[in-house]
């Protein structure tokens, strides 16, 4: 009988340990998967102090950690139900970000981003324009400026002022390019300055305007004064004559001359013939011509002159000379050519 309760206690016992295991009585200051182990200067390498954060994200970039701590805790990972010691790693503190592993064990590219651009304002030194020193130049001197009696004209960008006995009279508005260009390039000659001029012979000076010139030539417009509004016009009674005309008080007579090249040219003498008793209206008419030309230009030295005259807009031919010049260009004297030959 002893023996039966012998081999029943022994069977009893063997299915016993056969069960589940419910519990491990652990100290309860370890977590699980956690053991104590102490550490101390002279640890070795794998005991070693690590980065208490080793990866930790400021303002949007990633940064390694700088603080170090020792450690006395080494985790333990269960992976498939094999328990294997992490070596050099520690558990990260709290407020920290913990960067998983990829399954193969190579580290996740860590992801950056790009710091603010800083926009650096450029310092540019400003430039400083002073007004060039002020020189008074006499009016006797400056070709913008030009006196007459008590008139006195001054020109300007696209104007000309106009004083008598020197109260303003009027601002013309009118181009005036063509003669500041003139004056700035040193070219003081008459032929590009204001013109004033008593051009009708009426007592009051007029203007001639230079506009423009060619190789031999200075065109310009004039304008009358008229008396009746005391400002100055347009005149497109005397728009026939383009270049600057001379005058004569004498016979009352304009002269303007359009010159070929330096040798050639016409000069055309004109009057003023009343057109109209009532109103006192003139008309500039053409009276004569005076033409100079080259018979051949492989002959420079033979020059020849007619002269024509124009009744009621008739031109006649009323003399014809030929000049003659030696070989150095000296002047031998002059030749009356019949007006019958033909040239």
């Amino acid at each position: 009988m002893k023996k039966t309760a012998i081999l029943l206690a022994l069977c009893m016992a063997a299915l016993s340990g056969c069960g589940r295991v419910d519990s491990v009585d652990v100290d309860s200051d370890l977590q699980p998967f956690e053991i104590e182990k102490t550490t101390s200067e002279s640890d070795d390498s794998d005991s070693a102090v690590v980065p208490s954060a080793a990866v930790t994200t400021v303002s949007g970039e990633i940064q390694a950690g700088v603080t170090t701590v020792k450690t006395g805790a080494v985790n333990l990972i269960k992976r498939t139900g094999v328990v294997t010691a992490a070596k050099r790693t520690a558990a990260p503190s709290r407020g920290t970000v913990r960067v998983p592993s990829r399954p193969n064990n190579t580290q996740r590219p860590v992801r950056t981003t790009s710091a603010a651009t800083v926009t650096t304002a450029v310092v540019t030194s400003a430039i400083v324009v002073t007004e060039p020193p002020v020189t008074t130049i006499p009016d006797s001197e400056n070709p913008a400026v030009v006196v007459r009696d008590d008139m006195t004209c001054r020109v300007g960008e696209n104007s000309i002022s106009v004083t008598y006995k020197g109260e303003p009279v009027q601002n013309i508005q009118i181009s005036t390019d063509f003669m500041l260009d003139a004056y700035a390039n040193g070219n003081t000659d008459s032929s590009v300055l204001l013109n004033i001029n008593d051009y009708d012979f009426d007592g009051h000076y007029d203007l001639f305007v230079p506009q423009s010139s060619d190789n031999f030539n200075t065109y310009g417009k004039y304008l009358r004064f008229n008396p009746e509004t005391n400002v100055f016009e347009e005149w497109s009674a005397i728009n026939g004559i383009s270049t600057a005309a001379l005058t004569s008080a004498e016979d009352g007579t304009l002269t303007s001359t359009v010159k070929t090249n330096d040798t050639e040219y016409e000069e055309k003498t004109y009057k003023w013939q009343t057109v109209n008793e009532e109103t006192g209206e003139k008309q500039l008419t053409l009276i004569r011509k005076k033409k100079q030309f080259l018979l051949d230009t492989a002959a420079p030295y033979d020059i020849y002159i007619d002269y024509y005259e124009y009744t009621n807009g008739t031109e006649e031919i009323v003399k014809r000379e030929k000049h003659i010049y030696d070989e150095n260009n000296q002047y031998v004297g002059v030749e009356e050519i019949p007006i019958e030959w033909t040239i």
